[in-house]
């Protein structure tokens, strides 16, 4: 090459054979940092309540219900007793409450492995939606203490089944 010889007439126009591998690597890396495109998320529709509950159950915590409420060990912190309060307001929105260390949303959410976001209802309801949403959410309620009293009785069958004679 001659001294004179431009970097532009230096360079190769065919392409590098890492060029795949490197493309592939920056958009891993992009992803990784700031996650996958908005129109390749997948949108979840459920409300919010039914998100927290899948979420519980597959960690194996157990749910207390008191009333409107449901009691659980907190996900925010290491509990021994049921301390994380939570319900569901007239919106959809769950609101949560940790009664041993204020634990905020955001350690309750990262304990599930969910975001903050998927608290709250991105859908406004209507007056008469709210109503019938109080009154599925009231059917739910029957169907789990149904459930709880069915698996109470079984118990207990099974309990007088295994007693010794006397």
């Amino acid at each position: 090459m001659s001294p004179r010889t431009t970097r532009a007439s230096r360079t190769s126009t065919a392409p590098s054979p890492w060029a795949d591998e490197l493309a592939e690597a920056a958009e891993a890396t992009r992803a990784q940092l700031v996650g996958p495109s908005f129109s390749s998320r997948p949108t979840d529709t459920r409300p919010p309540l039914e998100k927290v509950f899948e979420k519980l159950e597959a960690r194996g915590f157990e749910v207390e219900t008191e009333g409107a409420e449901y009691k659980a060990r907190c996900p925010g912190h290491k509990d021994a007793n049921p301390s994380w309060v939570f319900r569901e307001d007239e919106n959809g929105n769950v609101l949560s409450c940790c009664r041993s260390h204020g634990c905020s949303i955001e350690s309750v959410a990262a304990g599930l492995g969910l975001r903050v976001r998927d608290f709250f209802s991105t859908e406004k309801k209507t007056p008469a939606q709210k109503k019938a949403a109080k009154a599925t959410s009231a059917k739910a309620q029957a169907a789990r203490d149904s459930a709880a009293a069915q698996a109470a009785n079984e118990a207990a069958r099974i309990w007088e089944r295994a007693k010794p004679c006397k």
